[in-house]
């Protein structure tokens, strides 16, 4: 201040300049401003200084006169929007959601120029989560995505920040009120200033109350043979509420109990009735010839519950000729009909009887204490010990003897075990513990005093009419020794000449007989399934019956071949389309190519030499369909087969650089520890996918090693055929529609923004 002290009056006389953005320009709503020391500004003064920026510095100026004396200052004022940023929520277009299906709610935070938006997920309303066995109220804790986030300074464009729910993790009959919060990250700001929050609640779908499933074999009772029998499934008293109503029945069965891990197979997919007749049902599984029925009943909304009821199902005593009359006309009265469910399970039924087990001439099984002959692995013999009985019998047609005392007092008795409570007299013992011969493993194998990972067998080892022989993924013939259960290498038979099939149990015109009755099954699928309309029932339908269809490939011959590629490529096809793929149809998918892929030593009617650009082409589809339905985060989808083991996972463009990736190993391979081949990828990655990507990484190995990847420390890509491939997706989670334009999009990145690596050795 410059005020000395007389009686003469001062003058102060303001100034004002904008600099920012508009350098120069008056300042807006300040025609005039007070010849006073102070200027004071209100909230409508500063919001007219403010305009339509979101952001003005002006720079004020004074000069204080007296007498003949000048002074002046000056000083910056900067004003800024208290407005938040803009905070959406997209809209959900169905009143209830489905918990058993993945969850997407999308955000959208919208930053300036200014300072970068702090946002984050919250639960607004009170709540649990279902996370495993335990509930949870926190959402970091089941989101897939992250909860939290801070968006850089933008152009005023739209940012997304998606939350998103794996399956089963929602809890049915609960409103969750989710809450979208945003706050620039401003330093000047007050504690709330300038926060923005969107809202949306979500009522999760409760399933129909669970009723009964009855099973009929038109005579009350619930036993048949494969392919001779008709069954009635009925689905009784399922119950929702009426806004949830219609619902909707789908049949299914597992050959022998699900809870062994078999495969669900379609029968009939979304009918309103709670009904269905005529249907045939394959042999079955186990010691009791089990084939488990169920019923999924679904509501409006996709909420589903189920029942289930057994039947028992044997094989019928025909040959392949009476089997071949009647396979063909079943399937010409369902196609005259246009019932491809018909066809399909007379088709799967069929096929299970010639993939079933000779057992002609098994022992009596359950007087030798052991599981019967369709249990086991071999020809005419029985399957393992029952329960509470033990023998190192590798024969498998020796009597099994009631386990002694001693294999239960948890101390190893030297001359009646070889381990603690196991080996010898006792059960045979796990991989890694004492033994002394092949039949005190549980696996079979004993080296070196320890119980190992078995080597490969050929089916009956040959039966005396061929030599085994092991081969790597090329096909080259290896040491045998070298090929053990859960590396990536098979056997196969060299059979004596005038024998054929997988096990050389066959002579030439019982071989001739099922080569021909395989093709013709196989070229009526193909009839079938041009019948039907792409969606995933009828792709579920397809993969599981030509997965029974190729099971024994030595009775395919070249045609049956490529009628067998051609559904699988027709399959896979139809899984692009649908935008994702269910885990029954992926792993029917890779049994079918692992069966193709097995070497076909002894058919005279096949080169051996199955298209291995068309598998190609079905595992690059069936992973593309998966990484579809991903969303980035989630755990990466697996197959593991015999001769295919791949991995897909999606994950964000920015997490691209130092990512590790890995094949999945066998649970045999598990066992001894043993590391999967992986990829980490560089830094820089980042670079190479447009914005708006998510990248989708698959890895694949197919064929065989030339040895077992052995020692735990070795994860090196020791395959015959490894794949390693990155793509742009721009769809996220779940069956969805690809716009045509997406898809053109793709194939104009295609060039620039899809690696695909393959890497092929000798097997050496």
């Amino acid at each position: 201040y410059v005020n000395p002290d007389n009686d003469v009056s001062e003058v102060y006389r303001w100034s004002c300049m904008e600099t920012f953005p508009n350098y120069g320009n008056d300042c807006v709503g300040l025609s005039s401003l007070e010849s006073t020391m102070d200027i004071a500004f209100d909230e409508s003064m500063l919001t007219e200084l403010l305009g339509d920026e979101s952001t003005r510095t002006l720079t004020f100026k004074v000069e204080y006169m007296k007498d003949s004396r000048l002074a002046s200052g000056e000083t910056y004022l900067k004003v800024e929007s208290s407005e938040p940023p803009e905070v959406e929520i997209g809209p959900i277009w169905t009143p209830k959601i489905n918990p058993s299906n993945k969850l997407q709610i999308k955000g959208f935070v919208t930053p300036d120029s200014r300072y970068p938006v702090d946002a984050r997920w919250e639960l607004a309303s009170e709540g649990s989560f279902q996370k495993g066995d335990t509930y949870t109220s926190l959402l970091s804790d089941v989101s897939l995505s992250s909860t939290e986030v801070t968006l850089p300074v933008s152009d005023g464009s739209k940012q997304q920040f998606f939350l998103i729910f794996p399956s089963d993790s929602l809890i049915g009959g609960v409103t969750y009120t989710l809450k979208l919060v945003a706050q620039f990250d401003n330093p000047n700001a007050e504690e709330g200033q300038g926060q923005g929050f969107a809202e949306i609640s979500i009522l999760i779908n409760s399933p129909p109350i669970a009723g009964t499933l009855s099973v009929d074999n038109g005579e009350g009772g619930n036993t048949g043979g494969a392919l001779q029998t008709q069954f009635t499934l009925t689905a009784y008293d399922f119950i929702d509420d009426p806004t949830d109503l219609p619902l909707t029945y789908s049949y299914l069965y597992t050959i022998g109990r699900r809870s062994w891990g078999a495969g669900e197979i379609l029968i009939v997919a979304g009918s309103l009735a709670s009904q269905v007749s005529d249907v045939i049902l394959p042999n079955g599984g186990g010691n009791a010839s089990v084939v488990e029925t169920f019923t999924r009943v679904s509501d409006l909304f996709g909420s589903s519950s189920e029942a289930n009821a057994l039947a028992y199902i044997t094989t019928p005593k025909l040959t392949t000729a009476e089997l071949a009359n009647l396979t063909n006309s079943m399937t010409e009265a369902a196609l005259a009909k246009g019932d491809t469910s018909g066809v399909f399970q007379v088709l799967s039924s069929s096929a299970s009887i010639l993939n079933t087990l000779n057992c002609t001439l098994a022992p009596n099984c359950m007087a030798l204490n052991r599981a019967e002959c369709s249990e086991g692995d071999l020809p005419h013999t029985c399957g393992k010990c029952l329960e509470g009985f033990a023998s190192n019998d590798k024969t498998l047609t020796k009597a099994c003897q009631l386990l002694a005392p001693q294999c239960s007092n948890g101390v190893k008795d030297d001359g009646d075990e070889t381990d603690v409570d196991c080996g010898s007299s006792c059960t045979p013992c796990a991989v890694n513990l004492a033994c002394q011969e092949d039949g005190d493993c549980v696996t079979g194998f004993c080296s070196q005093n320890l119980c190992s990972l078995p080597l490969k067998e050929c089916p009956g080892e040959c039966n005396g009419n061929g030599e085994c022989f092991a081969y790597d993924g090329n096909l080259k013939m290896m040491d045998r020794s070298l090929c053990k259960e859960g590396g990536l290498c098979t056997v196969a038979c060299t059979c004596d000449e005038g024998f054929f099939g997988k096990g050389c149990d066959k002579d030439e015109e019982a071989q001739r007989e099922i080569v021909e009755q395989r093709k013709k099954m196989l070229s009526t699928l193909t009839v079938a399934t041009t019948m039907q309309d792409v969606s995933p029932d009828a792709m579920r339908q397809q993969s599981s019956c030509v997965q029974a269809l190729v099971a024994n490939p030595d009775e395919l011959d070249d045609d049956a071949e490529d009628a067998a590629t051609g559904v699988m490529g027709s399959v896979s096809q139809g899984l692009l389309e649908i935008g994702g793929v269910s885990k029954n149809t992926a792993n029917s998918l890779g049994e079918s190519v692992s069966s193709l892929m097995t070497p076909k030593l002894n058919n005279t009617n096949s080169t051996g030499n199955s298209s291995f650009t068309g598998m190609s082409a079905v595992l690059d589809n069936l992973m593309t369909a998966q990484i579809l339905g991903q969303f980035v985060g989630e755990a990466p989808a697996a197959i593991v087969t015999g001769n295919v083991k791949t991995s897909v996972s999606k994950v964000g463009v920015a997490n691209t650089g130092g990512a590790e990736f890995a094949t999945p190993v066998s649970p045999e391979a598990a066992l001894l520890g043993q590391q999967p081949p992986k990829v980490q990828l560089p830094e820089g990655l980042a670079e190479l996918f447009p914005e708006g990507c998510s990248v989708g990484v698959n890895m694949a190995e197919l064929g065989g090693s030339a040895s077992d990847r052995g020692e735990s420390n070795n994860a090196t890509l020791d395959s015959s055929i490894a794949r390693f491939g990155m793509g742009c997706f721009r769809t996220d989670g779940g069956p969805t529609r690809r716009l045509r334009r997406e898809r053109a999009l793709w194939r104009r990145l295609e060039d620039s923004s899809k690696l695909t690596i393959v890497v092929q050795n000798s097997g050496t």
